[in-house]
């Protein structure tokens, strides 16, 4: 057997002897075999650390209720047309109540007379009107479905006297109308206007003329207007 060989054998069995008489040489190895194993632990935990590739997080949807709502225009004083009502609570009350005088005013404005008769009409005296291209007697009054005129008041008169304001009325009482016959308009009263004013004709003398037209008309584009 070769030296080498001899001495490699009796290396082990030496080893083995110390091994088994030498407690203190044992407890070295083991502590020295745990802190060899320590280090490498710390290594492969120090390549996952600064040094190591990030690790990006999956991206995380934010929380509905995280997510704020539109924002709502304060609305100043001098902006509020009236009283603020609560919308906890809408006012069906209100909102019907409009929509049924829209409808109703739908209803008239639809229902609008024509002039099919009147008497001939009674002049006012201007002789001492000062300008009277600026004078205006106004009525409203109401046609029924029969295209009879039912009420006449007057709301407006800068020339005439009362006794001419009289006559005026009774010429626009005794006009006569026609109307459209339909169920909605021969139960209802439709408001017009009357508009006396003068002009002044070839001889140069002023003449008395009365102008007609609906409270409620549609415009051209079939919008509803109003005039006074």
């Amino acid at each position: 057997m070769p030296d080498e060989l001899r001495d490699s054998g009796a290396d082990s069995r030496a080893a083995r002897e110390l091994w088994r008489r030498a407690p203190i040489w044992r407890t070295v190895v083991v502590a020295a075999a745990l802190t060899s194993a320590a280090g490498i632990y710390l290594a492969t935990q120090s390549s996952s650390g600064p040094g190591a590739s990030p690790v990006i997080p999956a991206p995380q949807m934010p929380h509905a209720a995280q997510t704020p709502g539109p924002a709502v225009p304060s609305v100043s004083a001098e902006d509020q047309p009236g009283p603020v009502i609560s919308t906890l609570s809408p006012p069906a009350p209100a909102a019907t109540t409009q929509s049924s005088e829209d409808e109703e005013e739908q209803n008239l404005a639809a229902c609008h007379p024509g002039l099919i008769q009147a008497p001939p009409m009674p002049q006012i005296d201007v002789a001492n009107v000062a300008a009277p291209n600026l004078a205006h007697i106004k009525y409203h009054f109401w046609v029924n479905g029969a295209g009879s005129v039912v009420r006449v008041v007057k709301t407006a008169a800068n020339y005439g006297t009362p006794q001419e304001w009289d006559a005026e009325q009774a010429f626009i009482s005794a006009m006569r109308f026609s109307v459209p016959q339909t169920q909605a308009c021969r139960v209802r009263q439709m408001e017009l206007i009357g508009d006396v004013f003068e002009t002044r004709g070839k001889d140069d003398r002023w003449a008395s003329y009365i102008r007609l037209y609906p409270r409620l008309s549609f415009a051209p584009g079939g919008a509803l207007q109003r005039r006074d």
